[in-house]
Parts: C-alpha cells; sequence; structure tokens
C-alpha cells in the first residue's frame, strides 16, 4: 500500500470509531431579537471576497473561505479568540492537508468538532466541479491537527457543485446522523442524506421540497431545532437574498414554514452567508460592499441572548 492509500485508510478507520453526542433534550430555549449586525473589522475581513463563516463548536475559532492571497483561488482561513467576549485575532490559512492550488471554501463543523465538511474542486479524486469532503482531527481544539480528507462519494458528490454542509447527529448513540447539504445546478436547492456515527454516507440522497428553491448553506442551533439558510424566495427584501429560519419541536418532528429573519439581519441588499453559533447566540452573516466594510464581501455578526426562565 502506498503511503497516500495508507494515510486514507488511517483516516477512515479513525472516523469509522468517532462517536458523536447525542443532541440535548432539553425544553425549547427562548431568545431576544436580533441585534443590529457589525461589520467584523480589518482584523478579519480583507479587501477579497471574505464568505462562507463558520463557527467551532467551542465558539473560539471562526472559520471561513476567502480568495485573499494565500496557496489557491479560494483558501479556508481561521481567526481565533481567547474567550467568547473577546476580540478576534488576525485570521490565519489551515495547512496544505485542507487547502490546495484549487478551490477550498464552505466549511462547517460536526457539532463534536472532529470533522471538517468542505467544498473543494481539487483533483485527484472529485466527481465534479466542487464536492464535499470531510477531515478528521483527534483534538477538537486544535486547529491544526486535520488529517487528509475523504470524498464523501458519489451518492452525496456529482458533476455539478456541492457545497454548504451541515452535519445534524441522531438523539442517541445508535441512531444514523442527518448530513445537509447545498447542490446547484439549473436551480439551487438543500438536500439531505443519512451518515452513520462516524461520518460515512449511509441512505439515499433527498431533495427538501419543504423549504423550497434558491436556497443554501444550510446550519442548525446545536439542539437542531433552528436552521438558519439564505434563500432568494419569495418575500425576500426587494428580490433580494436573505437570511431565513425555521423551527421544529424536536429533532425529528418536520420544520416550520420558512421565516425571513427581516430587519436588522437582512437588507435591501444581499446576505448571500451565513453561520449560526452552535448555542443560538451568535449569527455570522456575509455582506456586499454597498453596505461599507473592507473588501468585496465582508463577514458581520449579529447576537442575541438566551432568556433563561425563572424557576419558580
Amino acid at each position: 500500500m502506498n503511503a497516500s492509500l495508507a494515510r486514507n485508510a488511517a483516516q477512515a478507520t479513525c472516523i469509522a470509531i468517532l462517536a458523536v453526542p447525542a443532541i440535548s433534550s432539553a425544553d425549547e430555549p427562548q431568545f431576544t431579537d436580533w441585534s443590529d449586525p457589525v461589520n467584523l473589522g480589518p482584523v478579519v475581513n480583507s479587501s477579497s471576497l471574505d464568505t462562507g463563516p463558520r463557527l467551532s463548536p467551542d465558539g473560539l475559532s471562526l472559520y471561513f473561505s476567502s480568495n485573499r492571497p494565500g496557496i489557491g483561488g479560494f483558501d479556508i482561513w481561521i481567526a481565533r479568540r481567547d474567550c467568547k467576549s473577546c476580540p478576534w485575532q488576525a485570521p490565519v490559512p489551515l495547512g496544505p492537508n485542507i487547502n490546495t492550488t484549487g478551490n477550498d471554501s464552505s466549511p462547517s463543523f460536526s457539532p463534536d468538532g472532529h470533522l471538517l465538511f468542505f467544498s473543494s474542486d481539487r483533483s485527484p479524486g472529485g466527481f465534479g466541479s466542487g464536492d464535499i469532503w470531510v477531515s478528521f482531527r483527534w483534538n477538537s481544539h486544535d486547529d491544526f491537527g486535520w488529517v487528509p480528507p475523504v470524498n464523501l462519494g458519489p451518492s452525496v458528490n456529482t458533476g455539478d457543485e456541492e457545497f454548504g454542509a451541515a452535519f445534524l447527529p441522531a438523539r442517541s448513540i445508535f441512531g444514523r446522523h442527518t448530513f445537509y447539504f447545498t447542490r446547484s445546478a439549473e436551480e439551487q436547492d438543500i438536500f439531505e442524506t443519512r451518515l452513520t456515527r462516524g461520518g460515512v454516507v449511509s441512505g439515499p440522497v433527498t431533495e427538501i421540497n419543504a423549504l423550497g428553491a434558491l436556497d443554501g448553506e444550510p446550519n442548525f442551533r446545536g439542539d437542531g431545532k433552528e436552521l438558519v439558510f439564505f434563500s432568494q424566495r419569495d418575500g425576500s427584501v426587494n428580490g433580494s437574498v436573505d437570511i431565513w429560519s425555521a423551527t421544529r419541536a424536536h429533532a425529528n418532528a418536520p420544520w416550520s414554514p420558512p421565516v425571513n429573519l427581516g430587519s436588522p439581519v437582512n437588507t435591501q441588499f444581499a446576505e448571500i452567508g451565513v453561520g449560526m453559533s452552535f448555542d443560538g447566540t451568535e449569527l455570522y452573516i456575509v455582506k456586499g460592499q454597498q453596505l461599507g466594510g473592507s473588501g468585496q464581501r465582508d463577514i458581520w455578526v449579529s447576537t442575541r441572548e438566551r432568556i433563561e426562565e425563572d424557576d419558580d
């Protein structure tokens, strides 16, 4: 076995034995309204295009994709902070296991922080213009511990572009986990499939017709009861791309009809990317240069607080 195959086999073994924690069954939390979004500023944003923000499960690492000077066209970058109320530090690119001379973008975590899903047009090993790949790390806090990634295979990846992954664990260690992603063909829609607890595709791929067309980049609050995504569906401000949300009573319940998050999250201009923190209190939004900032698209953040119920 050559070195490349050996690395892939070792990673497959690591992923296969990974156990993902169950989603909490706590009562539905209540939150305040989202605040006015704030630009993350020139420490994080650049004069280039910065997009696809995703916060790590511990809330201390912000992954995003950018076409600023790096290894390839788009690379995945990481900004860190020492605490959730601390300022962001200057971002650095992930290592060559993740970034290539091609386009690497749209990062997303498993809730335990051991798996990283992302889109890449790297070769060899791909099926189309952009495929979803998955990497593993032993230490869920080591941002540079990712091993060489594995392609999710032809049931997820096609000749079209796949991106915007979201991994939702089952409620028990015996269940199968759900994997959501965006596929861009004649239209752009959200699809789902089943995964084993180690992140291996184990079911058919189906389109989520209940959410509608022209949707993208789904991601969840950590308890699996709230979904955010971008969409240009009817009801968007001035017909632009907006951030929408849907909720459900529990992880196996159907989703509510999506609701436009409205002002101040959405504007008359396009909000073309979104990432929610696992605790549901931070919303990272991609906005264009019409609203000011550092570059072609910048990352902004809106926040809300969880409302604690009285014990009595």
